[in-house]
């Protein structure tokens, strides 16, 4: 369940080998996560689905129960009337608002995101961003999960500029957390072809130097998409048709910027996403030995379930590959 779809994400009929636009699926009332071309073929998936839709109108359920509780809560020296009034950013640190975010995660993080579709991947994205507003010290540790929900997405910048906020925020160590005032998840724009020794350190976040090395992989695949395609290309094409066979053949939105790139300087790019995709996965082996062992033979990690994990350990690796392991398989 870990692995997701090959591919791009897109509104697709589980029963259905291509996708279709969205309008002319039927959703599914219970999840709303679910598509099909027919009521035909969603009858026919219902013995498939049904656990899952289950688990999925439960867990919406529970959130319901627990945003109500914390909305109307009986105010004392602990809890507030209304959290969402009054410490939102704060989430973590007031006992009554745990329950409530246990809650959140378990419908995006536990059931949304491991169904796999584009409606159910695009709302746990949104949880755990809502979530992170909420809690902005990051108590649950969801920056670890959304770099990779976002290359699912294909949100590519959106995705380095969460990692390169996260690993430069706080050079110092004296950002106040629990001041709503301070910027927060602010940056844009930054350059994702830039070398990435900000992200490389002695405690480096397993999570973000492995997303950041899909990232640059993803571009490098592009490239060389691009290339054997205008190799393949007749140069008698009209402009407009190669230009148009050239975006088709590109994955990540940063990727249109290449169509502008002649050979030369197509090559030099290539070059350097190579040498700083070594230099990452150098020291995704740093960080953690067992990754790349387990990455040709995962089944074992995608299924295992750690309580808790030390840097380093086998079970923190099993995390890190379930996170990230439906990016890998649809680059």
């Amino acid at each position: 369940m870990f692995k997701g779809p090959k591919g791009p994400l897109c509104h697709r009929c589980p029963l259905c080998p291509s996708p279709a636009k969205g309008s002319q699926l039927l959703r599914c009332t219970g999840c709303l996560a679910v598509r099909y071309c027919s009521r035909e073929h969603q009858v026919a998936h219902r013995g498939q689905h049904k656990s899952a839709c289950n688990r999925i109108k439960k867990a919406r359920a529970k959130l319901a129960q627990e945003e109500d509780a914390v909305r109307n809560a009986t105010p004392d020296f602990m809890t507030p009337a209304n959290a969402f009034e009054t410490d939102v950013g704060r989430f973590w640190g007031i006992w009554s608002t745990r329950s409530y975010m246990r809650a959140r995660f378990a419908l995006a993080g536990e059931n949304l995101l491991q169904l796999g579709t584009l409606d159910g991947v695009q709302e746990a994205l949104n949880h755990l961003r809502d979530m992170l507003v909420l809690c902005r010290s990051d108590n649950m540790g969801l920056r670890d999960i959304v770099p990779a929900v976002m290359l699912r997405l294909d949100l590519d910048q959106e995705c380095y500029d969460f990692i390169k906020w996260w690993a430069t925020c706080d050079p110092d160590g004296d950002y106040d957390w629990g001041d709503t005032s301070l910027p927060y998840l602010n940056l844009h724009g930054a350059d994702v072809f830039e070398h990435t020794d900000f992200l490389i350190s002695k405690f480096s976040a397993l999570n973000h130097i492995i997303a950041v090395m899909l990232l640059k992989l993803k571009l490098l695949v592009d490239i060389l998409n691009l290339k054997r395609t205008r190799k393949l290309l007749s140069r008698r094409l009209p402009t407009e048709l190669r230009d148009q066979i050239e975006l088709y053949v590109v994955r990540s939105p940063l990727s249109a910027k290449f169509q502008r790139e002649d050979s030369e300087s197509l090559f030099k790019i290539e070059m350097k996403l190579l040498d700083q995709i070594r230099e990452l996965g150098a020291a995704v082996v740093k960080a953690n030995s067992n990754f790349m062992f387990e990455l040709f033979e995962p089944d074992e990690a995608l299924t295992y379930r750690p309580e808790s994990y030390s840097m380093g350990s086998w079970e923190e690796m099993a995390l890190a590959m379930q996170y990230s392991y439906a990016v890998v398989g649809n680059l």
